[in-house]
């Protein structure tokens, strides 16, 4: 093998192709992304994408059907994007039809939406993060959730 004289600009010695991780028995995660930030909604979903994760973006925070299709594992609701009683009406609907669903809320007024999902429900309460959060704090949830729901843990 060669070496580069002294000097002169580093050499590439070996290239391997880099080997992709080894695919684990990993469950379907599908989110909706919810927000009216054309920024928030490409960059997560482009974000979730690269991680593996299918996704779709919606505006439409009164139809249930688009925020909450079978499919999904999770949601991911910006709230401040909306009108609080909207929020408030998407909150009962998916505790009502939903209930099983991870519903993640990405705000800058933490208090204000904790006190909205605390009010009484059998469902499973929403996770809470500060905005910003990174795309990894928002993944990472959603991931947890899809195990647990599929009564496994991961590894």
């Amino acid at each position: 093998m060669a070496f580069p004289k002294s000097g002169s600009a580093p050499a590439l010695l070996y290239q391997r192709p880099i080997s992709p991780i080894a695919k684990r028995n990993v469950p379907p995660i599908h989110v909706s992304i919810v927000s009216t930030n054309v920024e928030t909604l490409d960059g997560l979903q482009r974000y979730l994408q690269c991680a593996g994760v299918s996704s779709r973006c919606t505006r439409a925070i009164h139809d249930l059907a688009s925020v909450a299709p079978p499919a999904a594992t999770a949601v991911v609701v910006f709230p401040d994007d909306f009108l609080e009683s909207a929020v408030q009406m998407l909150f009962r609907e998916l505790r009502q039809h939903r209930p099983k669903l991870l519903l993640l809320l990405v705000t800058r007024e933490i208090q204000r939406f904790r006190r909205l999902a605390e009010q009484g429900s059998e469902s499973r309460l929403p996770i809470i993060l500060p905005k910003p959060s990174f795309g990894w704090e928002i993944l990472d949830p959603i991931r947890a959730h899809a195990w647990e729901a599929r009564g496994s843990k991961p590894g």
